[in-house]
């Protein structure tokens, strides 16, 4: 793919467009993203790996780095205000912590955990004082299929996460829930999608049928 575009309202100028730059290999190089004046919105440098080192915003810049075995080790963002910094920590080549600075000072903790086939069943975000943030929680099936997701924020501010806007924050619990259930069918399709929220209230239930 060499570029791809978005149009809006049947119109004849595209909304934003990607366009992809490829190394001699045809390895991708460069992407870049043009708004519907053709004006550059962010480019995004690659390494030999097609792993992301640069990326450039109109307000703010990232770089990535990498170990010796091509896991990401750091995310350094600088925006026009501050430096923040994103470090990843692995264990048997599993990623087990990320520790995230905002100015240099610390400020949040994600621990990971996984099951004995690897699989993620629990992500949780701590402040650097230990008062517990936001969970992940993962179910699998027999199959290794994830079967439940459940989210559960603790913020004061619910709406600085995303997924869980619009989600009740209930004093009862402490907490806003959002858990995702999924059901298979006989060849291992997806088949439904059911969401709900706190106290089992459904949002919405997705079906999906196959030829």
């Amino acid at each position: 793919m060499i570029s791809k575009a978005y149009y809006l309202n049947n119109s004849n100028n595209h909304e934003r467009l990607y366009t992809y730059i490829y190394s001699d290999s045809m390895k991708l190089k460069e992407e870049w993203v043009f708004d519907s004046l053709d004006n550059v919105e962010w480019y995004i440098f690659y390494n030999e790996n097609e792993k992301p080192v640069e990326c450039h915003h109109s307000k703010n810049q990232i770089r990535y780095y990498y170990n010796e075995k091509g896991s990401l080790e750091c995310e350094v963002f600088n925006d026009e205000n501050d430096i923040s910094e994103h470090i990843y920590f692995y264990e048997n080549d599993l990623l087990k912590q990320l520790k995230i600075y905002k100015g240099c000072q610390p400020e949040r903790i994600i621990y990971y955990d996984y099951d004995e086939n690897k699989n993620i069943i629990s992500e949780h975000v701590r402040y650097i004082n230990g008062e517990l943030y936001f969970s992940k929680l993962y179910e699998y099936d027999d199959e290794q299929r994830l079967t439940k997701l459940r989210r559960v924020f603790y913020g004061p501010d619910k709406n600085e996460n995303d997924g869980l806007n619009n989600v009740d924050y209930d004093e009862s619990l402490k907490a806003a829930i959002m858990e995702e259930n999924f059901k298979y069918n006989k060849v291992g399709l997806l088949k439904e999608l059911k969401l709900t929220t706190n106290n089992k209230n459904v949002k919405f239930v997705t079906v999906y049928e196959y030829k």
